[in-house]
């Protein structure tokens, strides 16, 4: 476990990184959301994740997600460009930047979405990474989420080890 709790610090470290890169000027930004874990995934496999992802001024969206799944090797990573508040529950989609060892529905250029928890006095939650069938094209995670519903309480795995912060 003490492995897997300093991978969980490189990976929020990482996730500082990766929010000073999606935001250069901190000051034409608002933060979203950032964190990393490790979870287990419904293949009983255990899986870490970093993520950050801001607003800029404009009004566009900025961010990426690292998905790793130690036992294969393999990992799928997302730019993020949307984001949507349910109820205590941060949502976010983008497109498949890049993916190797990871099974054939994250192919690259693919749309993937996933959620998370922030939970005061409990673990912290992570919905798996979703993908949208290639034929129905690029959608943003609101249209994810009219299609096919908010993520039931059942779809997050707490964290084993790591944090999330919703802004």
């Amino acid at each position: 476990m003490t492995s897997l709790r300093k991978l969980t610090s490189h990976l929020a470290l990482s996730a500082a990184c990766l929010l000073g890169i999606a935001a250069p000027n901190h000051a034409q930004t608002t933060p979203i959301g950032a964190g990393a874990g490790a979870f287990v995934a419904a293949n009983q496999a255990t899986h870490v994740f970093v993520f950050s992802i801001v607003e800029r001024a404009d009004g566009t969206v900025r961010g990426r997600v690292l998905v790793l799944e130690p036992a294969t090797h393999g990992f799928v990573s997302v730019e993020l460009s949307s984001y949507m508040y349910v109820g205590t529950t941060l949502a976010a989609a983008g497109t498949i930047t890049a993916a190797l060892n990871a099974p054939p529905q994250y192919p690259v250029g693919g749309t993937a979405f996933f959620a998370v928890n922030d939970n005061t006095g409990a673990p912290d939650g992570f919905a798996g990474l979703g993908a949208v069938p290639p034929q129905f094209g690029s959608l943003t995670v609101q249209q994810i989420i009219n299609l096919i519903g908010p993520p039931p309480p059942q779809a997050f795995a707490p964290l084993l080890a790591g944090n999330v912060w919703i802004f």
